[in-house]
């Protein structure tokens, strides 16, 4: 279910995302990755979908858009956002205590198509972000 306040219906884009989700989270199980977690949040922020396999910890972005004209979904992850995704990601490794795990920020892309949703999967689409600067985390 898309999310909503109290007594409102969802908005187009509220609907569009979590279908999106849905349909990520139903591409990386197919795939052999265990879904942890859908719509994580803490104070610092949210991640979309957190997936694992073996010991690697997949934080995904998952971007939809009803039309490409304006860009591939992808495309709309500024480096703010990246730096918040880090943040958010780091505060889960720490509260899980995952620390032994290496982590990897994927994309996952719900573009249209007169034949329905196609999906594009960036693997390692970029680094973790702390203070305006990429390194790589592991840890």
């Amino acid at each position: 279910m898309a999310k909503q306040s109290k007594g409102k219906q969802p908005t187009p884009q509220q609907q569009q995302g979590e279908e999106g989700e849905s349909l990520a989270a139903e591409y990386f199980a197919e795939r052999g990755y265990r879904v942890l977690e859908r719509n994580y949040k803490s104070q610092l922020g949210e991640l979309d979908l957190v997936v694992e396999k073996g010991l690697q910890l997949v934080f995904v972005e998952v971007r939809s858009r009803s039309y490409v004209s304006f860009g591939y979904p992808e495309e709309t992850i500024s480096r703010a956002k990246r730096r918040k995704l880090s943040l958010v990601a780091l505060h889960y490794v720490v509260s899980r205590r995952l620390t032994e795990r290496v982590i990897r920020f994927d994309v996952l892309a719900v573009i249209p198509t007169r034949s329905g949703p196609r999906v594009e999967h960036i693997e390692d689409a970029f680094e973790v972000d702390f203070s305006g600067r990429s390194a790589p985390l592991l840890f």
